[in-house]
């Protein structure tokens, strides 16, 4: 193989993940997801881990796992930021 075609095929994941980012960014900021997040949260006001009062929506499955799932309801649960971010730096 010659070495441009390593370099594209090393990059060509990288290229993939930025796309898929900025769906999912483009998802968060949208108006549907805050009005959805409002009303989950005042459903489910308590985190499922340490039952403070819950401020995220996190999705059980990450967004890049499975990005089909980002409306299921069944993939939601609430957290408190402190449970989320703890959550998140095992995942990365």
């Amino acid at each position: 193989m010659m070495p441009y075609m390593k370099r594209h095929n090393k990059r060509a994941p990288w290229i993939a993940r930025v796309k898929e980012d900025h769906e999912a960014k483009r998802m968060y900021n949208s108006e549907a997801w805050r009005k959805y997040r409002r009303k989950y949260l005042s459903v489910h006001p308590l985190c499922v881990v340490c039952e403070r009062e819950a401020t995220v929506v996190d999705h059980v499955t990450p967004v890049r796992v499975k990005p089909d799932w980002f409306w299921r309801a069944d993939n939601h649960q609430a957290m408190c930021e402190r449970c989320h971010n703890s959550k998140r730096a095992t995942e990365d």
